[in-house]
């Protein structure tokens, strides 16, 4: 009884009154409850004790910190999950019902229970179970891939064998964890955060409509899939994907195409990996999405991305788009209405295309690599950078945020070539942090105070610093050569008081 009070007291979990009630509950002999109260109270005041000399942080406080990043990500991930591994599946399943009706579509769980922690106190190895939530063994597999990443950056010793019927093992665990009154590590933790969280769609995955049909309540965007011989009608004449399937025989017929009916509104859009992580592709398993369409307004609260710039899953809307960053290329991206990013479109690789038929807005727009951009409206680009001829290396600090660029000493950066860091740009993405620096574009300031040509707005032309020491300043409109002079002293020390301007075609 004395060793169970110890693991108890040791496991970090339990109150003094909890380990009373748990002991009394469990041994099934005569117990002296006021003996029974000083061994626990001498047990739980000692471990406390030596407590004061743990060094900081511990593995369980490395251990929650990689936990919670995980539920972030869309992985369900629990401390102390019952007695049982399925006692565990059940709490995961448990939240996994709670977040559905909450809208969210978590990718996986992992957890370990009372007798992996036991194992941890005796033998310094913490067994972790893991899983998902649809038969997939892919998709199992991608699970464990993050886990055991997320694992080994906090420096655990990690140890699997690679198959998904095993559990993921923590060697070199010491497990120390001192009980406290605000003590929170239960499903309630894991469901807030994952509630919370702007999880990336390579694992939260639009629901489609046929899935869990038992599952209603939900506000995840529903799709229909079809081929692309049953949608081809509603696709623009004029857009890449119908005219070369009319060229080419029906070359895209089977193809597959995910619908959104209407507007749609999502927080990211990753089109290397539309369905999902259990929808890698893999040649031998057909899984590949040729095409989203929309067929009203999306709206993308933080980015549209994609890493592999050959054969990712193209774009159709019908409507206007709106995103914060547009990262792409490699497939086509046709917007019927107008398209506004708030920070950065960069299109990349001649395998690529951006067909607007409105208008364009961005404060930073990129093409490199012969990346195909068709605009029938306006342009509104505050910057605008094609390959490297229009890139001002002295430019990209000032613009970018930190990582998002290659600097001159780095070993991927190449004299000639756009010094942008894709993989850095897509970190800051999925930690919902901005490109671009803070406070650019700079505004300059305004000198006239309105469009008018008028007396009040050639003397504020004339009088202001773009003159410097000069009494001429010229500069070209279009093909219009614009010259403004304003009065100066002539040879004779007497004041010239012409102001004019002149023109030239």
């Amino acid at each position: 009884m004395i060793e169970q009070i110890e693991l108890l007291v040791r496991s970090g979990f339990y109150s003094i009154e909890e380990i009373f009630e748990i002991v009394t509950e469990e041994y099934d002999i005569p117990i002296d409850n006021k003996q029974l109260q000083i061994e626990i109270n001498s047990l739980f005041h000692s471990h406390m004790e030596a407590s004061n000399q743990w060094a900081r942080p511990t593995h369980f406080e490395q251990l929650v910190a990689v936990f919670d990043m995980l539920c972030d990500g869309g992985i369900i991930a629990l401390h102390n999950a019952g007695i049982t591994i399925s006692d565990g599946i059940d709490d995961a399943y448990e939240c996994y019902e709670e977040l559905i009706e909450r809208g969210k579509l978590p990718a996986g769980y992992c957890f370990y229970h009372e007798q992996d922690l036991r194992r941890a106190i005796e033998s310094n190895v913490l067994p972790i179970a893991f899983g998902t939530f649809r038969e997939n063994p892919e998709h199992a597999l991608k699970v464990a891939e993050v886990i055991i990443s997320f694992l080994e950056s906090f420096g655990f010793h990690v140890h699997w064998n690679g198959d998904i019927d095993s559990r993921i093992e923590l060697r070199d665990f010491e497990w120390r964890k001192m009980y406290t009154e605000h003590d929170s590590y239960g499903l309630k933790r894991a469901v807030e955060i994952i509630e919370e969280s702007n999880y990336d769609l390579a694992f939260n995955a639009p629901r489609p409509v046929e899935i869990d049909d038992h599952i209603t309540a939900t506000d995840i965007p529903a799709y229909t899939r079809h081929t692309f011989s049953e949608i081809k009608h509603l696709l623009p004449a004029d857009c890449w994907a119908y005219s070369r399937d009319e060229k080419n025989n029906g070359e895209f017929e089977n193809e597959t195409v995910l619908v959104y009916e209407g507007n749609l509104t999502v927080e990211q859009i990753h089109l290397d990996y539309p369905l999902g992580i259990d929808a890698v592709r893999e040649e031998h398993e057909q899984q590949s999405v040729f095409l989203i369409l929309v067929t009203g307004d999306l709206i993308v609260n933080n980015y549209i991305y994609n890493e592999y710039t050959d054969g990712s899953t193209g774009l159709i809307v019908l409507g206007n788009v709106q995103a914060s960053n547009m990262i792409v290329g490699g497939q086509e991206i046709y917007i019927g209405g107008n398209l506004a990013v708030k920070e950065l479109f960069w299109g990349d690789y001649n395998h690529g295309m951006l067909s607007v038929c409105g208008n364009v807005e961005t404060s930073f727009f990129v093409e490199t690599d012969e990346y195909d951009v068709r605009i029938k409206g306006e342009r509104h680009f505050k910057k605008h950078w094609v390959d490297a001829d229009e890139c001002n290396v002295n430019d990209v600090q000032t613009m970018l945020a930190e990582g998002c660029y290659w600097l001159e000493d780095h070993d991927n950066y190449d004299v000639g070539q756009i010094p942008l860091c894709k993989e850095g740009m897509f970190e800051r993405l999925k930690a919902n942090q901005p490109l671009l620096m803070e406070g650019w574009p700079k505004v300059p300031p305004q000198i006239f105070e309105n469009e008018e040509l008028s007396v009040n707005n050639v003397q504020r032309i004339l009088a202001s610093s773009l003159f410097g020491e000069d009494v001429m300043y010229s500069f070209y409109l279009d093909d219009v050569s614009i010259r403004v002079s304003r009065p100066y002293l002539n040879e004779d020390g007497k004041k010239n008081r012409r102001q004019y301007i002149s023109a030239a075609g």
